[in-house]
Parts: structure tokens; sequence; C-alpha cells
């Protein structure tokens, strides 16, 4: 054999290997960018039959498994009311009720990451409600209403 062709062969192989190994680490991480996807998607994870159904066969990169989310919410009014009154429990710590819910909606309704984003700014320009997010967390978490240094520490 040639040296030319002996040092080709020699290239290769690391090459073959390195590709194999490559294409292995993305298929042992779609299970978890499939979970990743819908905790920002839909703020939660997912069931075990979900997670199976969802992955894709082929490698998707992250923006493509959320956009497939997103598809889904647009085709599905009850799954994105599912994801619109997690959103609205986490970010101010009590369920909605119809009428925040058709605001919300006609406003603009996505992802679970989305919805959160507008409803933190929204809390960003409306202190005292924000405040009263504060207090029903404490509650929640801690039995009482937070102190005044507590409301301090969380405004800045």
């Amino acid at each position: 054999m040639p040296l030319a062709s002996r040092f080709v062969s020699l290239l290769a192989i690391p090459v073959l290997v390195l590709s194999a190994a490559t294409a292995h680490a993305q298929t042992s991480e779609l299970p978890e960018r499939t979970a990743a996807s819908f905790v920002l998607a839909l703020g939660r994870v997912p069931t075990a039959d979900e997670c199976t159904r969802f992955t894709p066969t082929e490698p998707q990169s992250f923006a493509q498994l959320l956009a497939r989310h997103r598809e889904q919410l647009q085709v599905s009014p009850a799954a994105q009311r599912v994801v619109t009154v997690k959103a609205w429990q986490d970010a101010f710590g009590r369920t909605p009720g119809e009428t925040e819910l058709a605001v919300t909606a006609a406003n603009r309704a996505g992802t679970y990451t989305e919805l959160m984003k507008l409803h933190l700014q929204w809390l960003a320009g409306h202190p005292a409600d924000y405040e009263q997010v504060m207090h029903r967390a404490y509650r929640f978490l801690l039995n009482r209403d937070a102190y005044p240094a507590e409301i301090d520490y969380w405004k800045r």
C-alpha cells in the first residue's frame, strides 16, 4: 500500500470514530433536550409517554423542538389554556379568572416562557401587585406574610 493511501486510511479512522461518537452523543441528548423543551414551552416536564412520542427520530435543534410546541399550542386551544393558567399561577401565585384568561389570550398566547416574560414585565410596572405576589408566595411557602425588609429586598 503506498504511503499516501496509508496516511489517508490513518486519517479516516479517527474521523469515522469521531462522527460515530458525535452521532451517539446527539442521540443520547434527545430525551434531555425534549424534556427541557417541555419545561420552557409548557411549564412542566413531559410524561414518559410524551417524551417517547415527542422525541424526534432525527436530531433536532432546541429551537426546532420549541417551534413544534408552539405549533401545537396554536392548533390546540385546550393546550394553550393549560399553559396560560400555569404561567399565570406561577407568575401571580393564584389561579386566573375567566376575564384575566381572556385578556391574556387576546394580548398574545404563547409558550410558557413567553407568557412568563410578559407577566414579569407587567409586574415590574405594577409594584403594588408585585408586593401582593410576594405576600402570597410567603404565605404559601412560610405560612406568613413577608416582612417589610423582605419586600424591600425582593423589589431590588
